[in-house]
């Protein structure tokens, strides 16, 4: 049986453009000012360097992360030389970045981008601003709506853009007013439960009928169930076919298929990372081959793959803090 956790090549990248952001969302480490990584923009010339090392293997970038990328001054021209590989590129904005102009919404639109979620949590300045701190309610909708009105002008068909709603106690009683502004503009709503990380005060009415509908099911978050979990798997598995433990979350697959990669290079196991300590090494230095598949990412699939009962693992997964807080059962 092979225990080595070599795992092929993957096809999907996060490639943070900055790590800086104008907002201070309570339940991020940048909106927190949190210590402990360096923060700054990712450079045009480092771009590239990491572009020609993926491109041949990527069939889609997620151009964010831990920031705001429209702060980056070369963020549409990275998302640009992305596409013209015929990479599909997509990108979260909180939209409040600045007021857009009709010559920037151009060029947003013409930028190749293939997807722009907009981070909207609320229909009123009031409820929106409970979580984005620091926010406008009014510049986010209004550059959201300018994006919309430019790709009807130019008759383009990307990017797509998605108002992205997340649902919390504040804020789910304006689900319908939301809809109401986002059909006026033209854009569609996606409503979806805020990660509240145990926050109690922050769980709407939403999250807590899923908690009970969970229980009565006996039923988690992830799809795998513990019986399939514990099924007799060799490794290296068909990606596809990989089933971690139920308790683990989402991004926890994240080890196995995708690459994160910060503004500097640094590289980390998923997107929940963000101490300079969890890197796994550095993209600009390396090829990416041997880094995926170094003894720290190996160590991070040994650890998620056999979740469970103790490992004494000097795995980043096992000692990283993130969502999973029982890192044994």
């Amino acid at each position: 049986m092979d225990k080595s956790f070599y795992c092929p090549l993957p096809t999907k990248f996060f490639i943070e453009s900055g790590n800086i952001c104008n907002l201070r969302c309570p339940f991020c480490g940048t909106g927190l000012r949190r210590k402990g990584f360096a923060k700054g923009f990712m450079s045009k010339d480092d771009f590239k360097i990491i572009l020609a090392k993926i491109a041949p293997y990527t069939k889609h970038i997620s151009l964010y992360n831990y920031g705001e990328p429209f702060l980056n001054k070369d963020f549409l021209e990275m998302a640009a030389l992305a596409t013209a590989k015929g990479i599909a590129c997509a990108t979260h904005s909180n939209m409040t970045a600045y007021r857009f102009d009709e010559q920037t919404a151009e060029a947003v639109i013409r930028s190749g981008l293939t997807f722009i979620s907009a981070s909207i949590d609320g229909a009123s300045q009031e409820t929106y601003g409970r979580y984005r701190v620091g926010g406008d309610f009014e510049l986010a909708v209004a550059n959201l709506a300018l994006l919309q009105r430019t790709k009807e002008r130019l008759n383009a068909t990307t990017p797509e853009l998605v108002w992205k709603f997340l649902i919390n106690a504040f804020n789910e009683h304006e689900q319908e007013q939301a809809q109401e502004i986002a059909v006026s503009i033209g854009v569609p709503i996606e409503f979806h439960l805020m990660d509240v990380w145990g926050h109690e005060e922050w769980k709407s009415s939403q999250h807590k009928e899923q908690e009970v509908w969970g229980a009565e099911k006996g039923q988690s978050r992830v799809t795998a169930t513990d019986e399939e979990w514990r099924e007799k798997r060799d490794f290296p598995v068909a990606m596809e076919n990989l089933k971690l433990h139920p308790k683990l979350h989402y991004w926890c697959e994240q080890p196995f298929d995708a690459m994160v990669i910060n503004w500097n290079g640094e590289v980390f196991p998923c997107v929940t990372a963000c101490a300079d300590k969890f890197s796994l090494g550095n993209l600009l230095v390396s090829d990416l081959e041997t880094l995926w598949n170094n003894a720290k990412y190996r160590a991070c699939r040994k650890f998620l793959y056999n979740y469970g009962p103790i490992q004494n693992s000097d795995a980043v997964c096992a000692g990283q803090d993130c969502e999973l807080k029982q890192k044994y059962l």
